[in-house]
């Protein structure tokens, strides 16, 4: 077709130079030119309007304190005693520095041995000022003193500080940046006098300051990112807590699922109201905002003996996950497990495990994900109460290889695993086990049924938390019991100090448990079966696209068990809609796809979920405008999704629209500074546009993109590394022997 518009359109041309149009003329008008231009003067052109410039916008990576991105105001020097005195602000807040004393945040410097022998690895091997860049979250007393750029005696005074009251109630202007992107105030501190209402209002107006108040604050210090300053060739996100929540339901950002969830911020989450046991005068109605900074820092709260603290720790905890095993396998066939009726010896049987996020902002769990060690464990008996197959039993004392462990494998550039969290030698994440807000993971066991077995079969599936995984607890143990650590220790007691033996168990936390019989139903009329069955769908449809006709089965079994529950409301009916639209977009299906957003937009208006399934099923068959319009509409439903302005800006510049898609790439960036694929559409659009600043954007893009080796990495990891191969499986699946994990099982339960 486009050939035969060319040639037609050449031939209209030759035929118009070889038949010029006849003019009948009967005078000479031959004409000087000059003295035509004069009789007949041109209106002046009008003055061509300014090309636009179009300008980068680039990381900050500077200032003072750098490779940490904390500052002071102007600058300017600080007080370092002020900062760091914890007991004058106990005289009013006994309750809030009582609880502060048994937190992560209280213990988060060179007390802590699993993060001392972390970043004295770093010192030693990087140097002195690269430590700067965890000190301005670990130990910004420390940093603003100018203690980290050189050796640190074990009995500095400042050794332990951790994060001191000032620090977080001093903090301004923090940003999205990380690693400690805040600006801490300078202005000295007003005291108030008793019986002084302008003094006491002074005290709130510098200690109460909106920053406090916001995400923006657990934001500066709970994104962290790696890279040439912390002695790796590359750049590397690190942990990312609050653009995990910002992209969530927890925030507002409806953008994955159309739950009517109730958003929480940080500090509704984890700063809950506490009631006072002491006369704190932050108090109102007898109640304080929780300075225990609850999370899962166990060892903290079993290290200072602190049973109010570990109470609140594993509430948190168990506030997290859903557990269930809503779907059986017999030789291949699918069924609710409360169906299976019979099971034969040779039977090849498979129980599927769902585990949903449904009560963390963030990923579940978070943090620093590598170090984690939340496993889950599973047991199957029959009627004699016989284990016929189990897994991860064994975890709490060994790495347990049928362990499902809900964590991220960090490995180097030759796909050998880092396990202890040492930075210099990281090179990319080979799988990230953990559980993202509002999402699902589904583990798969299989084993065969063996002889004599008794029906029925009984399963209890377990969810254990413990802080940190072996290897880092080993390596916190070698820095107590070294005589570096052994001085710290001495030095902390004889100042009255918390200290911690990183050779001392860790506690375990059941976070969840689910125990039911195959083959009967299950009592819970809270759980029905559409909704278990949703839970599994979701976790397999994270599934390589040949898998993921087992997510469709099950999600539409889901719909059909929802057509029978009677009166279900309209929410709850357009996320298992939207949920099969979002399986057919991955399928390529585009008109059923947009098939089922429309019938789930019927129910509940427009949302921004639904959006988001249309613009995957546009882009999977590459219709860049149909995806970016969209896309446009979902970055106006859910403006705090960072991915929801990458894909953006991706798809206008895909459908030519170099100017769309340099505003939806900055705009994402202002969420996500160092997200590589809005810093290589920045850097390709600033091209296109031919803007000075292009050359600047291209350099940033190059700087902070993955490492060039990712792929190969972990392909090494499958060669090298027992089981990488199949923990990189989206849905992985677990092969059982008999009777569990084998003699080695056994043997390790002994010792």
């Amino acid at each position: 077709m486009i050939r035969r518009l060319l040639v037609g359109a050449t031939c209209q041309l030759l035929l118009a130079c070889a038949n010029p149009p006849q003019t009948h003329v009967d005078v000479d008008v031959t004409v000087d030119v000059a003295e035509s231009a004069q009789a007949h003067p041109q209106p002046p052109k009008p003055p061509e309007a300014p090309k636009p410039i179009f300008t980068a916008k680039l990381p900050r990576d500077t200032g003072p304190f750098f490779p940490s991105q904390a500052r002071t105001d102007g600058q300017k020097p600080l007080d370092v005693a002020e900062l760091n005195d914890v007991r004058r602000c106990a005289g009013c807040h006994t309750e809030a520095v009582r609880q502060w004393s048994g937190s992560a945040h209280a213990h988060a410097s060179f007390d802590n041995p699993w993060y001392r022998a972390s970043v004295e690895a770093l010192r030693e091997e990087v140097g002195y000022e690269s430590s700067r860049h965890c000190a301005g979250c670990h130990d910004p007393v420390l940093l603003m003193a100018g203690r980290m750029d050189q050796p640190l005696a074990a009995a500095e005074p400042l050794a332990n500080a951790g994060v001191t009251c000032l620090v977080c109630h001093s903090a301004r202007t923090p940003t999205s940046d990380g690693n400690a992107s805040y600006t801490l105030s300078t202005e000295p501190v007003p005291y108030p006098e008793p019986g002084d209402a302008a003094s006491l209002q002074a005290h709130r107006d510098r200690l109460a300051a909106k920053p406090l108040r916001t995400p923006a604050l657990c934001a500066s210090c709970h994104r962290g990112f790696l890279g040439r300053h912390t002695g790796i060739a590359h750049h590397l996100s690190g942990m990312d807590d609050p653009g995990a929540w910002r992209a969530s339901v927890f925030a507002n950002t409806r953008s994955s699922t159309p739950e009517p969830i109730a958003a929480q911020s940080c500090a509704e989450c984890h700063m809950r109201p506490e009631q006072v046991k002491s006369d704190d005068l932050a108090a109102r109605d007898d109640k304080i905002k929780s300075h225990r900074f609850a999370g899962a820092h166990t060892p903290f709260a079993a290290g200072v003996n602190d049973a109010r603290q570990m109470q609140a720790l594993q509430e948190q905890l168990r506030r997290s996950l859903v557990l269930d095993v809503p779907v059986a396998w017999q030789n291949g066939k699918p069924m609710l497990s409360s169906e299976l009726q019979e099971a034969k010896p040779g039977d090849v049987l498979a129980l599927d495990v769902s585990l949903r996020n449904m009560g963390v902002g963030h990923s579940f769990p978070g943090g620093v994900k590598d170090m984690q060690d939340t496993w889950l464990e599973l047991a199957v008996r029959d009627a004699s109460g016989r284990v016929i197959a189990q897994a991860g039993q064994a975890h709490a004392k060994v790495e347990d290889p049928s362990a499902f462990v809900l964590r991220a494998l960090q490995v180097d550039a030759q796909g050998r695993p880092e396990t202890q969290h040492i930075v210099t030698r990281f090179g990319t994440v080979a799988y990230d086990h953990t559980v993202p807000p509002l999402a699902a993971r589904a583990v798969r066991y299989s084993f065969v049924v063996p002889e004599g077995v008794a029906l029925p079969l009984s399963v209890r599936a377990r969810v254990q938390h413990r802080r940190h995984r072996k290897e880092a607890r080993e390596l916190a143990c070698e820095a107590t019991k070294s005589q570096r650590g052994r001085a710290f220790i001495a030095a902390a007691r004889a100042r009255g100090e918390a200290t911690f033996d990183g050779c001392r168990p860790e506690p375990i936390t059941l976070v969840a448990q689910v125990e039911l019989q195959l083959g009967a139903a299950l009592v819970d009329a809270a759980r029905p079966s559409w909704a278990r069955l949703y839970d599994h769908a979701l976790g397999l449809a994270l599934s390589v696209q040949e898998d993921l006709q087992e997510a469709r089965w099950s999600a539409l079994r889901a719909w059909d068990e929802l057509a029978q529950a009677g009166e279900v409301p309209p929410p709850e009916r357009a996320k298992v809609l939207t949920l099969l639209a979002r399986i057919s977009a991955r399928q390529g299906r585009l008109s059923e796809s947009l098939e089922y957003a429309s019938r789930a937009q019927t129910l509940i208006g427009e949302h921004a979920a639904i959006e988001r399934v249309r613009a995957a099923a546009y882009m999977q068959v590459w219709k860049w405008s149909e995806d970016a319009a969209a896309l446009t509409a979902l970055t106006r439903l859910a403006p705090g999704a960072t991915g929801a302005f990458r894909d953006l800006a991706k798809a206008r510049y895909s459908a030519g629209d170099l100017e769309g898609a340099l505003t939806a790439a900055q705009s994402g960036m202002g969420l996500q500074p160092r997200d590589e694929g809005c810093l290589r559409v920045q850097a390709l659009a600033l091209e296109g546009l031919q803007s000075p600043e292009a050359a600047e954007a291209r350099k940033s893009f190059v700087f902070y993109r993955e490492a060039d080796e990712t792929s190969s990495a972990r392909m090494a990891c499958d060669r090298v590394v027992p089981n990488c191969k199949r923990d990189r499986d989206p849905v992985v699946k677990i092969e059982l022997g008999p009777a569990g994990s084998g003699k080695w099982l056994a043997r390790a339960l002994q010792n």
